[in-house]
């Protein structure tokens, strides 16, 4: 459960507080463990560049490491049960993607200005999210053009704004389905538990 308190305020509140110096990052927070290890290959950064690690509970940004020749090796501190979701991010988050971090040596392999393309390996948990958001993506994307140039005054609008809704809630029962141990189907129903109600099938 304290897991998935991290993971789902992290993801819904954006992490915007000043940096916290590792010396007052909570002592729970400073265990390492040393079966979750991100390997990563980021191009257009100066040499000495910062990248940050962020969850928004119980703290903001709780740790750092500086790119050396393109790369760096990270060992989360974070005293939680796996898989977590952090950001990824620049100083100032003009670069900054969410990842699903598993206990395993996981790569992730990005690009100044592009972080949001960034590729994750290694991380089941990850590669599921991935592939929901890819699939919601077109839906998503039609429903806020719609809703920007159009409005929802128009019943028309309205009919097809329903239809794309329904498109996502199909394409989350369908991973929820297939993937009912994962912490990302926690994630979909806790997302949706308000407009989905109790009833919903």
């Amino acid at each position: 459960m304290k897991t998935l308190l991290l993971i789902l305020v992290s993801y819904f509140i954006p992490g915007m507080n000043p940096i916290i110096p590792k010396s007052k990052v909570p002592a729970f927070l400073r265990v390492v463990q040393n079966r979750a290890e991100i390997l990563g290959t980021v191009t257009g950064f100066e040499d000495g560049t910062w990248i940050y690690f962020s969850a928004d509970f119980p703290v903001k940004i709780f740790d750092s490491i500086k790119i050396r020749n393109n790369k760096f090796k990270y060992i989360p501190l974070v005293d939680e049960e796996y898989p977590i979701n952090l950001m990824v991010h620049t100083k100032d988050y003009r670069d900054n993607k969410r990842i699903w971090i598993e206990k395993n040596r996981m790569e992730f392999i990005g690009e100044k200005g592009a972080f949001q393309k960034s590729i994750v390996k290694n991380s089941t948990t990850h590669a599921i999210h991935e592939k929901f958001e890819k699939r919601i993506e077109p839906y998503l994307y039609e429903i806020d053009s719609l809703r920007r140039n159009v409005g929802t005054d128009d019943p028309a609008v309205q009919l097809r704004i329903t239809s794309l809704d329904s498109s996502i809630y199909h394409e989350s029962a369908t991973l929820i389905s297939a993937y009912p141990q994962s912490v990302v189907s926690s994630y979909i129903l806790f997302n949706n538990h308000r407009s989905w109600g109790k009833t919903k099938s």
